[in-house]
């Protein structure tokens, strides 16, 4: 091994900040999250009120409560795979960025299996009202 080499291999293993890092940080890390915060917050209210309350425990709200519950892991999964990855490139600490990493497979696959889920619920929502009004005698 000669000193070339070496000196490729370090080049390599060089950081290269993304672009626009700071522009990043505002509208993903404090804008987006603070979003994710308030999304996860309301959509767990409401799945907490569809489950909890006999009154609204029906079938016509089943869709509602489903799509809630699928709206928490969306939420949930944008500060997991979105925002961690800014914040630990924009502060420089690689421990969570590994982290990041090590997760990141779990995390996209529970995000793109809610957002399937919440488009299947959504046409499935659609087609039930359509039904109930397309069959309904005026």
């Amino acid at each position: 091994m000669d000193n070339e080499t070496i000196l490729n291999d370090e080049q390599e293993c060089e950081e290269h900040p993304p672009l626009s890092l700071d522009s990043k940080m505002v509208l993903v890390g404090v804008i987006g999250t603070i979003i994710a915060v308030i999304g996860f917050l309301e959509n767990t209210l409401v799945f907490y009120t569809f489950v909890s309350s006999r009154a609204l425990r029906n079938k016509n709200l089943l869709y509602l409560t489903c799509l809630s519950a699928c709206d928490i892991f969306i939420c949930f999964s944008y500060i997991e795979i979105m925002s961690i990855q800014i914040y630990a490139e924009y502060f420089h600490y690689f421990p969570l960025f590994r982290l990041w990493h090590n997760y990141l497979r779990v995390a996209f696959a529970i995000s793109h299996i809610a957002i399937c889920t919440v488009s299947f619920l959504l046409m499935a929502a659609a087609f039930e009202r359509y039904l109930q009004n397309g069959t309904s005698k005026s």
